[in-house]
């Protein structure tokens, strides 16, 4: 399966050194809406995949991989939707303060989508087909 990963230069130097990456985080106890731990990886293609990622994920280097089905799990993510959101300033103003006092965000829209994670990974199971540096 081809999947693709927002990470930082130094993950992606670590990849490239042959190093194993590991990583335990369970992200809804840190506040995330995703049932996701370790490592996440998305099928949809970067450049649309960055409208919901975008200040949630490091975007120094996005990676595109072939990975055997077996060494990830899937997993599911609720995150905003720019694009059916209201993304005027009032909208926005007003959904901070409700967010604020614990309410629901009216002017938020969300999505779910669907994504693959790992504790660990590397180039012995991961083959990195292509890169691009972002920032």
């Amino acid at each position: 399966m081809i999947l693709h990963r927002f990470m930082s230069v130094m993950e992606f130097e670590d990849f490239l050194e042959g190093k194993v990456l590991i990583n335990d985080t369970k992200h809804r106890t840190n506040g995330k809406n995703t049932d996701s731990e370790g490592f996440c990886f998305f099928p949809e293609d970067p450049d649309e995949a960055y409208n919901w990622l975008s200040g949630i994920v490091t975007d120094e280097v996005c990676a595109t991989f072939e990975v055997p089905e077996n060494k990830v799990r899937k997993s599911t993510g609720t995150y905003i939707d720019p694009d059916a959101s209201d993304n005027s300033l009032e909208a926005m103003r007003a959904d901070v303060l409700s967010f604020i006092r614990g309410e629901r965000m009216k002017n938020t829209q969300y999505i779910e989508r669907t994504e693959y994670c790992c504790n660990t990974y590397s180039e012995k199971d991961f083959k990195l087909l292509h890169f691009k540096y972002i920032h």
